[in-house]
């Protein structure tokens, strides 16, 4: 069986050896490939691999099987958890929460193939969104994390973002939402601590909890778990500022210089709500409300007029595909072709490098001015499951960066 790249999985065995660019054997026939050496064969182009075809089918089927179990109970009991903490929040269901946020936290940190699958964009609920942003927001956070520790080796652990308090956080960040119910609305009275909060957030003191107002979603959403001891105060002021603008125009007018400060719960909501507008645009797009240009557009114009941050945003940007690869789209001259090579940069994002179908030609849309992608033409299920390995994607992204340091 000849196959791309990319298109190889832990375990297979191959036919035949692998040259490099310079003919030297790279891996030797026989050899069952792992992870590791998979992510270097990635490193060379336009090489394809001749695997034992019965086994690479066996590794397949075995591999869709083992994550369709792990996957289907792990988003089961997220969503859940979630279901059942936005219905009725209390430390029992915030506990059920915190289960979850640590076990995609403990797959994301460990080495081994990260199972974890988002939930789809098809249900249309808060319950799936909150899971997808927990999951971008942990990934983001770990490169964040490791971005630091090459800059400052003798960094405290302190002073780095706690993965499972940004995790609980961007679970907790909607639940606000609760509020559009008027019996749950009656029991806030007043923000706690809001004398203490003032001191940092000004304008708190003019937050209406009188009526429900969707801007002020994330301090509801603080409201409902501020008197909760095991979530982290770190973790409950990244829930206070998950949807407050990277500037001093929010509700809460969140100070200039304070805003600029990367202690781990400012650096923690502001991976949150880039996250969280990410997820937004993306399931319009996936929605065919708009095209995944948009979502890059969208993504600019929010961190350009402040409402969300612009480093977080770039984080994003550098660590996401909005057509991963082998994704098949349909050209404005007509040509039908397979998205290959990614291009860095907030605009090279949609302008991929593609290979026309049944040629070897290739064509850098960065590159040309008169070629566009007009559609995807994968059917929706198989660019949904593309679309969720793109987690996969950063994770190993997160990985590289921790074993680099």
């Amino acid at each position: 069986m000849r196959i791309e790249v990319n298109q190889l999985m832990a375990g297979m065995k191959l036919e035949e050896p692998i040259k490099g660019p310079n003919g030297a054997v790279v891996l030797g026939a026989g050899i069952e490939l792992t992870a590791k050496q998979i992510q270097h064969l990635k490193k060379f182009r336009d090489i394809y691999v001749e695997v034992d075809s019965k086994q690479a089918e066996e590794t397949m089927q075995a591999k869709e099987e083992v994550e369709k179990t792990v996957n289907q109970k792990l988003v089961k009991d997220t969503a859940q958890s979630i279901r059942e903490l936005y219905a009725q929040p209390n430390n029992a269901n915030v506990e059920k929460v915190k289960n979850n946020s640590k076990q995609i936290v403990n797959a994301i940190e460990s080495d081994e193939v990260f199972n974890y699958s988002l939930e789809t964009y098809e249900q249309k609920d808060l319950f799936a969104h909150a899971v997808r942003v927990a999951c971008f927001s942990v990934v983001l956070a770990k490169i964040y994390n490791n971005n630091l520790k090459k800059l400052y080796p003798n960094i405290h652990e302190e002073d780095l973002i706690n993965l499972e308090d940004v995790a609980n956080a961007a679970m907790f960040h909607n639940i606000g939402k609760t509020c559009e119910n008027k019996e749950t609305l009656s029991q806030i009275k007043e923000i706690p601590n809001k004398e203490k909060l003032q001191e940092m957030f000004p304008g708190i003191k003019d937050t209406p909890l009188d009526k429900y107002d969707k801007k002020f979603t994330s301090v509801y959403s603080y409201c409902l778990i501020e008197d909760m001891h095991s979530i982290s105060d770190n973790a409950k002021k990244m829930v206070l500022l998950s949807k407050e603008p990277d500037s001093e125009n929010g509700c809460l007018k969140v100070p200039f210089r304070l805003s600029k400060q990367k202690t781990p719960w400012m650096s923690g909501a502001k991976i949150i709500r880039v996250c969280d507008t990410f997820d937004k645009l993306n399931k319009r797009a996936m929605d065919n409300e708009h095209s995944l240009e948009e979502v890059a557009m969208g993504l600019a114009q929010s961190a350009k007029n402040g409402s969300i941050s612009q480093e977080g945003t770039r984080l994003l940007i550098d660590n996401i595909q909005l057509y991963p690869l082998s994704t098949k789209v349909k050209l404005s001259n007509g040509q039908i072709a397979t998205v290959v090579q990614h291009n860095p940069g907030l605009y090279g994002i949609y302008k991929p490098v593609v290979r026309i179908i049944g040629t070897a030609k290739k064509i850098d849309l960065g590159e040309v001015t008169d070629i566009t992608i007009v559609s995807i033409v994968n059917n929706k299920q198989n660019f949904q499951i593309l679309s969720k390995e793109q987690i996969d994607i950063m994770k190993k992204n997160a990985i590289q960066s921790d074993h680099i340091r």
